[in-house]
């Protein structure tokens, strides 16, 4: 494996030979990428560009990754700080979030994983997260219209929720700390469809004003 570093804090697109060390834009499963560099900038995958890289690392507070083209990982995409913004396609491997914002944005496609244990992931577009979306805490913010396909939500997770909400599948709130009840604060401010919620102890939801939640005919 090859690790190329971004070496700048200027904004330039990924293909920007000159600004990684060693020089060459990472483009291959056998590239592991890191965007550490201090400053604030973007760093950009162009509409219509496609890479590949083994593995994905931003951990500079500044730093946003702008993907509106398209991103295969080989293994992981690991976001510890700053931004990762996906308005095209991001598939393979999974997207590891411990700090920072993963953020799906209008006409972005998420198929990789979703592993979330802190920081935020931030959905604002029309997506379906399945059954590989797991998250053990940080907050999960819910805007447009999302589907939760059998997804894992911890006890120690904080949920927004701004537009429409569909659960199918089995999409299991759960308590992985051990403790004997669970409270998930998810703070509901549009429309919740539960089809297919199951539930290890308890949980809290708050409805704001106008908002609505929609057992259908489920027994709790």
């Amino acid at each position: 494996m090859t690790t190329h570093s971004w070496t700048t804090a200027f904004s330039a697109d990924w293909s920007a030979d000159a600004n990684w060390s060693p020089t060459g834009a990472p483009n291959a499963f056998t590239d592991d990428a890191v965007i550490a560099a201090s400053g604030t900038y973007t760093v950009s995958i162009a509409a219509g560009e496609a890479v590949q890289a083994n593995t994905v690392s931003v951990t500079s507070s500044g730093a946003t990754l702008s993907v509106l083209g398209s991103l295969t990982l080989g293994s992981t995409l690991s976001v510890q700080s700053g931004l990762v913004a996906v308005g095209g396609v991001l598939s393979g491997g999974t997207a590891t979030v411990s700090g920072g914002t993963l953020e799906v944005a209008s006409g972005g496609v998420i198929s990789s994983a979703i592993s979330l244990s802190s920081g935020t992931v931030w959905v604002n577009a029309s997506e379906t997260l399945g059954a590989a979306l797991t998250m053990s805490g940080g907050t999960l913010q819910l805007f447009g219209s999302v589907t939760l396909n059998g997804a894992t939500l911890d006890g120690t997770v904080t949920s927004y929720l701004f537009g429409h909400l569909t659960t199918t599948g089995t999409t299991t709130i759960t308590d992985h700390s051990g403790n004997p009840t669970i409270n998930i604060p998810w703070t509901n401010r549009g429309v919740i469809e539960d089809n297919a919620i199951a539930m290890s102890d308890s949980f809290t939801l708050t409805n704001q004003a106008g908002a609505t939640f929609d057992m259908a005919s489920r027994a709790y």
